[in-house]
């Protein structure tokens, strides 16, 4: 059985977020550490998708992210 969806819990809110595959997938990059183009790249690594797309979709995702309260980002 494939598996093509995720949930995240926010403990605090109580609020339940479904993500797809490549939601999980750009969640398991989030680290702190990893840039917005590292995280591009990864999943570049794993899927065949246009660059331009890709990086779009991921700005999505951590601006939706963001909108909960689940990611911050930090300057330099």
């Amino acid at each position: 059985m494939i598996i093509d969806e995720g949930i995240l819990l926010d403990p605090e809110t109580r609020r339940v977020l479904v993500i797809n595959e490549v939601g999980g997938k750009i969640w398991s990059l989030i680290d702190g550490r990893r840039t917005v183009a590292q995280i591009v790249d990864g999943i570049l690594q794993e899927y065949e998708a246009p660059r331009e797309q890709v990086e779009a979709d991921v700005i999505a995702f951590l601006e939706q992210m963001m909108e909960y309260g689940l990611v911050s980002f930090k300057s330099r």
